[in-house]
């Protein structure tokens, strides 16, 4: 599948990226690459809500792939500029997983 780039959203979506590990099951997940703002930095919780540039769109994100990504974005302040790469979870509601941080900044 092809990159769609939406400029309007500051988005762009791409097909199956490298297999993701969720519990334990190896699955295929389509990415989206977004360019945002933290509209609200991480809670005590691990969740943060981040929003395009454009204010298009909002992740609700509640999950990272990895440990250095989570500590990452734990430090990062409300207001600042982002390029990252989120997959939507299968669960219930609009929750997000960032799998990479594309530039900060």
């Amino acid at each position: 599948m092809a990159d769609h780039l939406d400029l309007a959203a500051g988005t762009r979506s791409a097909g199956p990226t490298r297999p993701q590990t969720t519990h334990g099951t190896d699955t295929a997940r389509q990415y989206v690459e977004a360019i945002v703002t933290v509209s609200q930095p991480m809670n005590s919780h691990g969740g943060m809500r981040l929003t395009t540039v454009g204010g298009t769109r909002v992740f609700q994100v509640v999950d990272y792939a990895t440990e250095e990504i989570r500590e990452s974005l734990a430090r990062t302040a409300a207001g600042n500029r982002l390029e990252l790469r989120v997959v939507r979870l299968g669960s219930r509601g609009d929750a997000w997983r960032v799998v990479a941080l594309v530039s900060d900044g």
